[in-house]
Formats: C-alpha cells, structure tokens, sequence
C-alpha cells in the first residue's frame, strides 16, 4: 500500500459518511465543538505523517492577505 492510497481510500470516505452527523451537528449547535473519534488507522496516520517530508504537498506558513 502506498503513502497515498493509504489516505484516499475509498473507505476513509464511507467512515466519514457513517459518522453521526446529527449529534455532530448537536453537539456543535451546544458547545461549539464536537468529537468524532478515530477516523484513520494506525497505518494511515504513520503514512499522512509520512508525507510531511514531500514539501510541495504543504506549505510552511499561510500568508493571510492571500485569502
């Protein structure tokens, strides 16, 4: 598996459409906040930390008066 397909995945897209989004937005509408739990694998953090090094994926700073 590579560092890409580890974060992509299809799957991580359904976990994300599983989630409770009504207490989610609950949640949000009472405190301001709110959790989802573990949304990635073990793997997948190790593999999106991975991609840190690659530094035309990230920027170093955000320069605001661009946005």
């Amino acid at each position: 598996m590579t560092q890409d397909e580890a974060i992509t995945g299809r799957d991580l897209a359904a976990r994300v459409a599983a989630l409770p989004w009504r207490e989610i937005e609950a949640a949000l509408d009472a405190r301001g906040s709110a959790t989802t739990g573990p949304l990635l694998t073990a793997a997948e953090c190790r593999a999106l930390a991975g991609l840190w090094a690659c530094e035309e994926r990230f920027r170093r700073r955000v320069v605001m008066a661009r946005h």
